[in-house]
């Protein structure tokens, strides 16, 4: 232990300013390492969470904006123009599109942004969904398709049979803004293949459209 004439002079003074130097840097990396480590239990947590899931209709609405095929499965995807979880949903769609892109009619409906009258088309999104070899990619100018659909969170896609019944509904990303093997994308690419549904609702990881709606 120092004893009180140690601190007498430039020399003092010095080991003091190093003393506190030093436990102040033990300090700041304390307290950083805490600060890193709860936000990655916040991110965690907040990828994991779903977002509200639609209220979907057990038919095709017989006076929907879109036409069903008649001869194939309907799939489609709704989406927010900036949503930035939902560029893993567009990859995941792509993947099912690569396997089964024949087989059902896909589309992928952006909403219009109300604020200042900002279009979806040309956005980062827009542009990846167009990519899709057998997507036809609409932007829903005044919210009526999605509002026939029930949609309330980007990303929300639904599977209807060539009858028009609900076939599945939900997401297709494991978590939100990853892609990966998840049950969504494998209850579609099960239905489309063989008939058969292994899921018939997931949750859904993205961001709310409700106020994307135009009033």
């Amino acid at each position: 232990m120092l004893e009180l004439g140690e601190w007498g002079g430039n020399a003092g003074l010095r080991a003091l300013v190093s003393l506190v130097k030093r436990y102040f840097s033990y300090v700041v990396v304390m307290v950083w390492g805490v600060a890193i480590s709860l936000g990655v239990v916040q991110w965690a947590q907040y990828e994991s969470v779903p977002g509200e899931a639609a209220k979907a209709p057990g038919f095709w609405p017989k006076s929907a904006t879109l036409a069903r095929d008649e001869h194939r499965p309907t799939l489609l995807v709704a989406l927010h123009p900036q949503c930035p979880c939902s560029k893993a949903t567009v990859a995941e769609l792509s993947a099912i599109m690569a396997q089964s892109s024949s087989r059902i009619r896909t589309y992928v409906v952006f909403m219009r942004l109300n604020d200042m009258g900002l279009m979806s088309t040309g956005t980062p999104l827009w542009n990846e969904a167009s990519r899709i070899p057998g997507v036809e990619v609409i932007e829903d100018r005044d919210g009526r398709i999605i509002q026939e659909m029930g949609a309330l969170t980007s990303g929300q896609t639904y599977l209807y049979d060539e009858f028009g019944q609900l076939i599945f509904q939900g997401g297709i990303t494991p978590v939100r803004g990853q892609t990966g093997d998840n049950r969504g994308s494998s209850a579609i690419l099960s239905y489309v293949s063989s008939k058969f549904v292994t899921e018939r609702q997931t949750p859904i990881y993205g961001c709310p459209l409700s106020s994307l709606l135009v009033e």
